[in-house]
């Protein structure tokens, strides 16, 4: 599902890349090179829903694990004239498409600097983009919105201790029976 973002005439005067002559081919390219300058190897473009899905490797305890990250183009939107030259002509919203691939650019190019120079990690700057799924289904289930989903029931596990950490002591009389003897 598409995102639409309809700019109020204030948003769309501030919108950065508003007189932008790279096309969305130029834009795609240079996203390409941005995660090849990262290290991200494997990625992958669908065009249809015009959403950018790449593999996210993350060291974690010693271990390295793979996390699926899927950006989506945003559809800035702006209600244009439908004639040009009429100030009065009905308008329809206009989807800004270079605007908008360059915005997702830049948005990637801040997370990626930002884990670069160390004012993030990989999986808090992404952390809201990454989805993943059951082994042999399709990825699609946001990590994030499965955490404040059940956020109580992830609390309630902080709560219950950890008998690894602290072993249980029972404090219990006891009576010591005479074994029988054997002989007799």
């Amino acid at each position: 599902m598409v995102k639409e973002i309809i700019l109020t005439k204030e948003l769309y005067d501030k919108l950065p890349y508003k007189k932008s002559t790279l096309s969305k081919d130029d834009t795609f390219g240079d996203i390409i090179g941005l995660l090849r300058r990262h290290g991200i190897k494997k990625y992958f473009m669908d065009e249809e829903t015009e959403t950018l899905s790449f593999q996210l490797l993350v060291k974690m305890r010693d271990m390295e694990r793979s996390f699926l990250v899927k950006l989506q183009v945003p559809h800035l939107m702006y209600p244009k004239p439908t004639r040009k030259g009429s100030r009065y002509s009905p308008k329809t919203n206009t989807y800004l498409e270079k605007e908008s691939w360059r915005m997702l650019w830049w948005y990637l190019k801040c997370k990626l600097e930002s884990v670069e120079y160390g004012l993030g990690d990989d999986l808090r700057e992404f952390l809201p983009n990454i989805f993943y799924g059951l082994p042999g289904k399709e990825p699609d289930i946001n990590l994030a919105d499965a955490i404040l989903e059940n956020a109580d029931q992830i609390a309630r596990m902080k709560q219950l201790p950890n008998e690894r950490e602290k072993p249980q002591v029972i404090d219990a009389d006891y009576e010591v029976q005479p074994r029988g003897d054997k002989d007799g």
